[in-house]
């Protein structure tokens, strides 16, 4: 039997969210590690959660984040497309999650930290995927 907790549900939300957003900035700090620069929006309310520039590239950002497989609604990628196509840029997702989720498709090569374009960073794997046909970037 589970007793429920007066405001555990929020709790959870309140996890997840902050879960969300220390990705965020995960995936920040590799970008700008990487020599990018960045504008981190504010409230993640937007299609894109980070807006990145390295000349002439120009990539809108929406961070997944799970402990599980990470998902997106049909209409999160249309919305990110349609504005990234509006201002000029690509449009871009990434994925932030446990490593073992995470099935590979090659054996790594090269850079440790790199397999087929998925980064490790502690436990954790990030994948940068670039709309519409969820193509892997490698950076």
């Amino acid at each position: 039997m589970h007793l429920m907790i007066r405001g555990e549900k929020s709790f959870e939300k309140f996890c997840s969210y902050r879960f969300g957003r220390e990705a965020e900035f995960i995936v920040a700090v590799f970008l700008k590690a990487k020599g990018w620069k960045l504008n981190i929006s504010k409230g993640s309310r937007g299609p894109a959660d980070i807006i990145a520039f390295r000349d002439p590239i120009k990539w809108l950002i929406q961070v997944k984040s799970t402990t599980l497989i990470p998902r997106i609604k049909g209409y999160e990628i249309r919305r990110l497309a349609e504005v990234a196509e509006f201002v000029g840029a690509s449009a871009v997702i990434a994925t932030l999650q446990p490593s073992f989720t995470v099935m590979f498709e090659e054996v790594e090569r090269g850079s440790p930290e790199l397999a087929n374009g998925v980064y490790h960073i502690g436990d954790y794997s990030l994948i940068f995927y670039l709309l519409p046909d969820f193509s892997r970037l490698i950076l």
